[in-house]
């Protein structure tokens, strides 16, 4: 099976939506946005965790260091440490 996360992203102002498309266009990195689970899902994208480790922590870092896409309080690295720990489980 696969692992997934959602994202909170309510700080961010963007739909989940427009969200998950500025991250298709800049970094070429591909999320659902939460709609596609019903409304309740707004505010929040859902990542597969299907790649390696190396490249999972890539994506987290390109996400916390640029100021476009600061979510106001959501600590990427502690996300991507969970995200990680859980992937290694998976092995």
């Amino acid at each position: 099976g696969s692992l997934y996360i959602f994202l909170d992203i309510r700080n961010s102002k963007e739909t989940s939506k427009s969200f998950a498309k500025k991250l298709f266009e800049k970094y070429h990195i591909s999320v659902i946005p939460g709609t596609a689970f019903g409304s309740i899902g707004e505010g929040f994208v859902r990542i597969a965790l299907r790649e390696d480790i190396p490249v999972l922590k890539k994506v987290f870092d390109l996400l916390e260091q640029d100021k476009e896409w600061s979510l106001g309080g959501n600590d990427y690295e502690k996300v991507c440490m969970f995200c990680l720990r859980l992937r290694s489980r998976g092995r």
